[in-house]
């Protein structure tokens, strides 16, 4: 898929895969201001990668899907890390708190709370090291895209 090339503002030159890569609390804020309206291409694009966004599929360990659970901090609530559980441990770490879902949703976090610049980095990495086994794996524009445009990676 040809991805549309943002022409204005903070990310102007890349195009909404990179912008979900390396600033998903503007990408999702960006959604919830309707700033992509009426621009040539964004706006159909927006929706579509906010749909994928949010309906990352859960890698298969060959014995299941598993779930996966954001993890909490018990201290201050912050979101610490992806955790990849079985679908049938119930159990959870004693020093934070979790939310156990079916597939990995990166709006979830700015949902919830709008102060998400250090969570929505800790969300990317987590999801970097579950998806392509690495936290630091570098999201150049063609990884960002190709991820964005193989249906395969997400949830219908």
């Amino acid at each position: 898929m040809h991805w549309a090339v943002v022409t204005f503002g903070k990310h102007y030159g890349r195009t909404l895969p990179e912008i979900v890569f390396h600033d998903p609390g503007y990408f999702f804020w960006a959604i919830r201001e309707d700033v992509f309206r009426g621009r040539a291409g964004l706006e159909r694009e927006a929706k579509l990668i906010d749909q994928r966004a949010r309906r990352i599929r859960v890698p298969s360990d060959g014995a299941g899907t598993p779930k996966i659970n954001y993890v909490f901090s018990r201290f201050d609530g912050r979101f610490s890390h992806l955790k990849l559980v079985s679908p049938d441990n119930l159990s959870d770490d004693c020093d934070s708190r979790s939310l156990r879902r079916d597939v990995i949703d990166l709006g979830l976090l700015f949902d919830a709370r709008h102060d998400f610049k250090v969570d929505g980095e800790l969300l990317i990495a987590s999801l970097k090291s579950i998806v392509f086994g690495d936290a630091g794996y570098r999201m150049t524009r063609k990884r960002c895209e190709a991820f964005f445009s193989n249906i395969e990676n997400f949830v219908a």
